[in-house]
């Protein structure tokens, strides 16, 4: 990755005395973190020496791109965290920032395709996103947020906010026969109307103009991230209200309209928010949302699955309730709907799976972190690993991996650590037990 950085000023030790200044990664800005105190950015001098009325156009021009930008961005892009690593070598500060952002844009690329991938397709087809996809940021990525860089130890450490243009990525795959064309995936009809907390009722199945309701839209969104189209009800005249006020209850009538409307499966439920006195605080009130949703094939009428959620959350009594406590229920069911696409359609994604590891045996602390090392670095298909225990020679270990976690515990146990091995000593409740056993080099 062609990566430099514009501002050039650093101390004997090689750090970076401009706080704030930027570099770019294969044409992308990407903001550094500064390590010293600011000094002017050369950009001002540059910027002072204009006369007033080219600044304002300057600017004006600027502002203008930016926001046509951001306006064709805003449903197309998903954004992505990815964190690279690099070693320190000597107080090459630069080079290993630039190795490190690299790998972070990198991470976040293989999240989103991995978000929309079928985890074995993933697993399998590796190299081929490699060569096309993974060693292409340039195409895929819109831009880059710093959230962090850290020195750990012999490590430098970088987080970033990535924007992929999901429309891109998902095209590209599609050609490389990963993904089916569009017009072959499902299409998705939502219903699912919303009793706020004011009494009215909420639904794009109103009428044609109408907007949809907070969990049509949150659940909209997951399932558009997908390619999946959504396709709307025509607001004919024969939704009755009784399908607003109880549309499980009337399925067989919603069922009609879906297939009027060319809909292969119907995500349908209710949902609802009420408020109550908080428990801390007088002037505080206790949201509560309560979701119940079910996924319907709408040719056979079969219900593939059924999930329900609540969610309560403690506001002041000026906040809109209904904005933020119904999001929270529908966002406990995301993993849901996700799992319910994929028996829909096996080719499509169905996200990187958790996987928990207990690893047990290990002395020193060195023998734990070449294992974590391992699951963040070296090992294909690992997302997001997180220690949740930790106590005197074991670990429970959480890790995003995009196939199954025995898949993932084979390529631990196969994995060639220096000084000792791991081997497979069962699975108990979901977890996968690893023994660390020393190794005679």
């Amino acid at each position: 990755m062609k990566y430099a950085a514009k501002c050039e000023e650093v101390d004997s030790r090689g750090y970076n005395l401009n706080q704030g200044c930027h570099g770019y990664a294969e044409g992308l800005s990407v903001p550094q973190l500064g390590h010293g105190q600011a000094t002017r950015a050369r950009g001002t001098h540059a910027l002072k020496q204009l006369p007033i009325p080219a600044i304002a156009v300057w600017l004006l021009a600027a502002l203008f791109i930016t926001c046509l930008s951001f306006a064709g961005a805003i449903a197309e892009t998903g954004k992505f965290e990815g964190k690279g690593e690099a070693p320190l070598k000597g107080y090459d500060i630069r080079s290993s920032r630039k190795l490190a952002v690299k790998r972070a844009v990198r991470s976040a690329l293989e999240e989103a395709a991995g978000s929309i991938l079928n985890p074995e397709v993933f697993r399998k087809k590796y190299e081929l996103l490699d060569k096309q996809v993974f060693s292409k940021p340039k195409r895929f990525v819109r831009n880059t947020t710093p959230l962090s860089e850290v020195r750990k130890g012999s490590r430098y450490v970088v987080v970033v906010w990535v924007d992929v243009d999901m429309s891109a990525l998902r095209s590209q795959l599609v050609k490389l026969g990963l993904l089916p064309p569009p017009e072959s995936l499902p299409r998705w009809m939502i219903f699912i109307p919303a009793r706020m907390n004011n009494g009215s009722r909420n639904s794009a199945w109103k009428g044609a103009q109408a907007a949809p309701s907070i969990p049509e839209s949150e659940f909209e969104k997951i399932i558009a991230h997908y390619g999946y189209r959504i396709v709307r009800p025509g607001g004919d005249e024969s939704l009755t209200p009784k399908m607003i006020e109880k549309p499980v209850e009337s399925l067989a009538k919603v069922l009609t309209e879906a297939k009027r409307m060319g809909a292969t499966h119907l995500l349908i439920g209710e949902s609802g928010a009420y408020s109550g006195k908080g428990i801390s605080k007088r002037e505080y009130t206790l949201g509560t949302a309560w979701v119940n949703i079910q996924a319907v094939e709408v040719a056979t009428g079969k219900v593939v699955g059924e999930a329900n959620a609540r969610a309560s959350l403690e506001f002041p009594d000026n906040v809109d309730l209904d904005e933020k406590v119904i999001p929270a229920a529908c966002r406990k069911l995301r993993d849901d709907v996700i799992g319910w696409m994929a028996i829909v359609n096996p080719v499509g994604g169905a996200g990187f799976k958790k996987v928990s590891l207990i690893l047990k045996g290990f002395v020193t602390y060195a023998e734990y972190k070449a294992v974590i090392v391992a699951l963040e670095d070296e090992i294909p298909g690992v997302r997001k690993v997180s220690l949740r225990s930790l106590a005197r020679g074991e670990a429970e270990i959480e890790a995003r991996f995009a196939s199954e976690g025995s898949e993932l515990a084979r390529l631990l146990v196969k994995h060639r650590f220096k000084g000792f091995s791991l081997e497979l000593e069962g699975e108990a409740g979901g977890k996968f037990i690893l023994k660390l056993v020393p190794r005679l080099e």
